[in-house]
């Protein structure tokens, strides 16, 4: 039997305000089928697995019972494209290129011509095909004049035509390249030898030499500025990724409307921004950023999304304790945490487990450089709990080894042997584990095993870490635990804050 099924789906997916729409628009249309496929619905909406067997018994079997899951899936459909259609302005265009389309076959020129002249203003350098539908629309409709005044019309319609036309060339090469792109970014993420590099290098070179200005259309710069953001990221040009992502930020505020019409874009946008900024270590402008994200989280509103909502409050928290961790603000961090917790209270925000856990880690690991272990452990325990859960390996390990060096600082003794055989257990699963993770397991057997002292073990996996820590691929892994500044701490009897506060030099911390 299938565990899911598309219907099922469907209805788990509805948020509560789109369930009532549904609900109240079915009781509007008032069709013979209401009662049947609402108690349909409303015994889905009731299984928290999917159980077609009780929904038979229920409901019968056969062709009736698939023609009732087809129409409630088509009902649920119409709804939310209503429902919609009131929010999303896509949807909106679409629906009145459908009346233009019903107009010209009324004859109503006059009437479609109107309509099309709204939509040739919205659609102003949208970059959008529909700009050019809209075009052929309008270059049929005028045919409806005299043929003189259709012939003048349809020549001062051309030039516009074709260079709109070669607008869409060029956002379609765009397109090939920011694909092309991503098929690498999710082979390795960044270019890990010499050849990566080079293909990554050919493909920045193709996009800065796109015929794209001022003239094109807003959307298109914007991708090319968070392709290019992207791209130089991928090869380590972290000055020229900066540069890219601060010109998307600006290109977005420069525009208010775009902001209020895709304000997730815009928070993405800064995110992405704030990140590099962080690992290029300036400072200055990420404090000044993270006072911009602090004074929009305070007016985060996604009434009717509540994933646009998550999306938002994820990256706006998650960027600020990553900025105060990463410059050695442990306090400052584990300070914002009360403060974050009451806006999701009060904003009753739901986190799936990759937000969830990713969180939850940085809040961990805040706790940890702030030498609070125990709380620390509390938020260890919460995603080691959801270890089941669909998130990056590498924040799984990391929140085993953070649970490791909590019960060590806090002197665990007991309980150190059965830690370290179960992260050895974990890593043994896992199909391809990173030399770091290996190091660490090797390091922490001997503090639980072997005679040498302490200062002895440590002096002697130092360099080792250090290695592994500028290497390219290895390295990525010391953002989540930075395991040479917490040796260090050891060895030099200072507090891990301290000593990475100290590499970072920054001012505000």
């Amino acid at each position: 039997m299938k565990n899911t099924d598309p219907l099922f789906e469907l209805i788990k997916n509805l948020e509560p305000n789109e369930k009532r729409y549904f609900k109240l628009h079915a009781f509007a249309t008032k069709q013979n089928k209401n009662n049947d496929y609402l108690a349909l619905f409303d015994a889905i909406d009731k299984q928290k697995k999917w159980d077609e067997k009780k929904l038979k018994v229920l409901f019968g079997s056969g062709k009736n019972y698939s023609a009732l899951k087809r129409y409630l899936y088509d009902a649920i459909l119409k709804s939310l494209r209503q429902y919609w259609a009131e929010k999303t302005e896509s949807i909106q265009l679409l629906q009145m290129l459908s009346s233009v389309e019903i107009l010209m076959k009324k004859g109503l020129v006059h009437q479609a011509q109107k309509i099309i002249n709204r939509l040739k203003e919205k659609m102003k350098f949208s970059g959008s095909f529909l700009e050019l539908y809209i075009l052929h629309l309008d270059f049929l409709n005028i045919s409806h004049g005299s043929q003189l005044e259709s012939f003048q019309k349809r020549l001062n319609i051309f030039p516009n035509f074709f260079n709109r036309l070669h607008q869409m060339e060029e956002s379609l090469k765009l397109s090939e390249a920011q694909i092309e792109m991503t098929i690498h970014s999710y082979q390795s993420g960044f270019a890990r030898n010499d050849a990566e590099e080079k293909v990554i290098k050919q493909i920045i070179y193709r996009i800065e030499n796109l015929d794209i200005s001022e003239k094109s259309s807003l959307n298109v710069r914007l991708r090319k500025e968070d392709a290019l953001g992207i791209a130089y990221g991928m090869i380590n040009n972290r000055l020229a990724s900066v540069a890219a992502k601060q010109r998307s930020v600006d290109l977005r505020e420069s525009s208010p409307n775009i902001i209020k019409i895709n304000p997730r874009a815009y928070i993405n946008s800064l995110y992405n921004l704030g990140s590099e900024l962080v690992r290029i270590k300036d400072w200055e402008q990420c404090y000044e950023l993270i006072k911009k994200f602090e004074k929009i989280l305070g007016s985060l509103k996604f009434p009717n999304n509540p994933k646009a909502q998550e999306n938002a409050f994820s990256k706006l928290t998650g960027l600020s304790l990553y900025f105060f961790i990463m410059s050695g603000g442990f306090e400052r961090a584990v300070n914002r945490i009360p403060q974050y917790l009451k806006i999701m209270e009060e904003k009753k925000i739901q986190l799936r487990p990759i937000y969830d856990i990713a969180l939850s880690y940085q809040f961990a690991y805040s706790f940890f450089g702030a030498c609070q272990w125990h709380s620390s452990l509390d938020w260890i325990e919460k995603i080691l709990k959801n270890s089941n859960s669909n998130i990056h390996n590498n924040q799984q390990t990391a929140a085993r080894i953070l649970n490791l060096l909590n019960h060590y600082e806090l002197q665990n003794w007991r309980l150190f042997p059965s830690l370290v055989r179960s992260f050895y257990r974990y890593l043994a699963k896992s199909i391809k584990s990173m030399k770091v993770e290996l190091l660490f397991l090797n390091m922490i057997r001997q503090l639980a095993r072997t005679n040498q002292t302490e200062k002895e073990i440590f002096e002697s996996f130092l360099p080792k870490f250090k290695t592994l820590q500028n290497d390219p691929i290895e390295g990525r892994f010391f953002e989540f635990c930075d395991f040479s500044s917490w040796l260090e701490s050891k060895l030099e009897n200072r507090s891990f804050a301290e000593i990475i506060r100290e590499k970072n030099s920054p001012k505000y911390n």
